[in-house]
């Protein structure tokens, strides 16, 4: 019986240290779309700006926060506060987005295969259903 309450009690333990801790996630709904070198995030839900469009070389990542692009110090170039609800980094590589979830989401790295003028919708949680 002892055996069978540790090992029940060891179990719960590890799965409790496996889940991710989604309480820190902050609500948001953007839109990434890729032609030829401009990424361009269209924000829906979560974010204090309508669009953003930048380029950027192959494998250099641009922080990109509730208020929009990051400075080199890390803080908001809109508000020059360090305010993120959620932060997250974003580089193009070929035709494949590729993002690192920083703070205040529930995933740590995403690749998106863009072909041109297609996008893709992110979120909290990941990648939503449907490349438009």
């Amino acid at each position: 019986m002892k055996r069978a309450s540790f090992l029940f009690i060891f179990l719960i333990n590890i799965s409790l240290i496996a889940q991710k801790d989604n309480s820190s996630t902050n609500s948001f709904e953007i839109i990434i779309e890729k032609n030829g070198d401009e990424i361009k995030l269209e924000c829906q839900k979560g974010c204090s700006w309508d669009r953003l469009h930048f380029t950027i070389a192959e494998n250099v990542y641009q922080k990109i926060d509730k208020n929009g692009m990051i400075g080199l110090r890390g803080d908001s170039s809109i508000s020059g506060i360090n305010y993120k609800k959620f932060l997250f980094a974003i580089a193009q590589s070929g035709n494949e987005i590729k993002l690192i979830g920083l703070s205040g989401m529930a995933w740590n790295e995403l690749h998106i295969p863009l072909r041109p003028n297609k996008s893709q919708a992110i979120n909290q949680n990941g990648l939503l259903p449907g490349n438009r």
